[in-house]
């Protein structure tokens, strides 16, 4: 279903899925924040993502960090709308803020077990949120071939990360030279974050992306990462619900 929220005056619509067992009143679940790639939260690749995320057990929010309510496809459309967001990167990790709060507020999700995972810009974005030190109950970030740098995050720039990391990257990605990502691996350590790095020697960016070879691989970390974190009672998949942003 739609989720309508704010961040400031900017009004988002998110989109939730969750399991067959959050329609128990009486149950919990873990929720997972999921940010979108450079063309938006509406496309057919997010919602995959959020009835994959969905049938392992968690509540999936699907963030909308551009206010849209489209996809966007044309370039020029894209820069403008995610350059307010990339020029102040404290505003970025303010827009992840307002998305965890929403998924905090759901009825079916456990408040403090909550996570991130983003893709590509969405990658940017929960390391940001994970950096900013404004999600107290942010237990684990997941970023799959995401923008990795280490950004002026203004008075959080030298903050404690929430939660555990899980970066994963392919070193032929194109956007991020091997100079950046010694960068982003030191604003790790000098921050002390509790972080796992996994790279693939030939992945390119976006490998998540449909018939990309890796992206199994990808996955089975994910699954581990999360049994491990969650300890969910029952971690067998289950049947996803569709809310009303699910694929047609």
């Amino acid at each position: 279903r739609e989720v309508a929220y704010t961040d400031g005056d900017q009004e988002l619509k998110g989109l939730v899925v969750w399991p067959d067992m959050a329609e128990d009143s009486k149950t919990k679940l873990p929720g997972i924040i999921v940010v979108h790639a450079a063309v938006g939260l509406q496309e057919d690749f997010m919602y995959w993502k959020l009835e994959s995320f969905a049938s392992l057990g968690y509540v999936a929010f699907g963030a909308d960090y551009f206010g849209k309510g489209r996809a966007l496809w044309d370039r020029s459309e894209i820069m403008e709308v995610r350059k307010p967001l990339a020029e102040d990167r404290s505003r970025m990790a303010q827009r992840g803020v307002a998305a965890y709060k929403a998924l905090q507020g759901l009825e079916m999700v456990q408040p403090d077990s909550i996570a991130a995972a983003g893709f590509c810009f969405g990658g940017m974005a929960v390391l940001d949120l994970a950096r900013s030190g404004l999600a107290p109950d942010l237990r684990a970030t997941i970023t799959y071939h995401g923008i990795l740098d280490s950004p002026d995050l203004g008075s959080r720039s030298d903050g404690q990360v929430n939660g555990k990391l899980l970066v994963f990257h392919g070193d032929k990605d194109p956007f991020i030279p091997p100079d950046k990502f010694r960068e982003f691996e030191e604003d790790l350590k000098r921050r002390e974050a509790d972080y796992k790095i996994v790279r693939f020697a030939n992945g390119m960016h976006a490998f998540t992306r449909y018939g990309i070879w890796c992206r199994s691989s990808s996955l089975n970390q994910f699954v581990k990462l999360f049994t491990v974190y969650f300890k969910q009672p029952d971690s067998r998949p289950c049947q996803a619900r569709k809310g009303t942003g699910g694929r047609p």
